[in-house]
């Protein structure tokens, strides 16, 4: 298991400090369903889900709610198209994406599912190996997922109340992994001080600012 680089760890402490990242709480969750936009990630993921299912929405309200997953690997951060994540390959060749891949799941899940589905929930992971592989810090991951929820948006217009991104933080190796809450962590990413803190960081140009 891969863990945060020192560097990720450092962003991710800062956007905890000025309240870019706050922690998860059921006040932040639909109290129905929802569609989770994923990497399918084994060491991380089924913590992540079990933590939702178990624990956060039953104390949103009272019970279980529909949770669908919509996998992908990279998560919400390969959606967009100028994201090195987006390429789906096989054998060296590109058979798909991941926008493609991810609003399949989505419309499938609002044609079974029907009105038990109103909400989305964008859901980054740090340390990503993909991330890793394609050298994005959870700086660029995070932007990623912002466009991905726009696009998302554009896709399916007026369809959900929600569409949000909460990104789940493996902290192993570090100080917050010291407790009995073990090393995983979820938090609400709030866009606008996520963006006045990135604004201050140099931005690669192969990330392109939405208009």
């Amino acid at each position: 298991m891969i863990t945060l680089s020192q560097s990720d760890y450092e962003a991710i402490r800062a956007m905890i400090d000025q309240k870019a990242l706050i922690a998860i709480s059921p006040a932040h969750l639909p109290t129905n369903g929802f569609i989770k936009v994923v990497c399918p990630d084994g060491d991380t993921t089924p913590e992540m889900i079990n933590h939702f299912h178990f624990d956060v929405c039953p104390k949103a309200n009272g019970g279980f709610v529909c949770t669908h997953l919509a996998p992908v690997t990279g998560g919400p951060g390969a959606i967009p198209e100028t994201s090195p994540m987006h390429a789906l390959t096989y054998k060296g060749k590109v058979w798909g994406n991941a926008h493609d891949q991810v609003c399949t799941y989505i419309e499938a899940a609002l044609s079974v599912k029907g009105g038990r589905i109103t909400n989305v929930a964008l859901v980054p992971h740090a340390p990503c190996g993909m991330a890793t592989v394609k050298k994005l810090s959870v700086w660029e991951n995070f932007e990623l997922s912002f466009l991905a929820k726009e696009m998302i948006r554009k896709e399916f217009p007026r369809t959900f109340e929600s569409v949000k991104v909460m990104p789940h933080i493996n902290f192993a190796g570090y100080p917050e992994a010291n407790n009995p809450k073990g090393p995983f962590r979820t938090y609400l990413l709030r866009r606008e001080p996520f963006e006045r803190m990135l604004a201050s960081q140099r931005k690669p140009e192969r990330i392109a600012r939405s208009a």
